[in-house]
């Protein structure tokens, strides 16, 4: 849990030192997301998230609740992904 939380925490200080929005973050997450060697179904997990997250911005939720949601969201997938893998 500890690892979600500095995640958290550094996203956040990142957004605020060089005055980025979560979208820009979200659109970065997605371009990074194509690089790396992920199962489609938590590629999938991930993009959904993605996009709920960004609907959630559009309808006026805080970016800080949405910064966790994210960091949550994407290592649940790759926690889920890995434990499909070893069966």
């Amino acid at each position: 849990m500890l690892w979600d939380w500095t995640k958290c925490v550094a996203i956040n200080t990142m957004k605020l030192q060089k005055g980025l929005a979560l979208q820009d973050i979200l659109g970065a997450v997605h371009d990074a997301l194509q690089e790396l060697e992920l199962s489609k179904q938590t590629r999938i997990t991930i993009l959904d998230l993605l996009a709920t997250i960004e609907y959630r911005l559009s309808m006026g939720a805080t970016e800080k609740i949405q910064v966790s949601a994210m960091v949550a969201g994407i290592k649940t997938a790759i926690d889920l992904g890995a434990k499909r893998e070893r069966g």
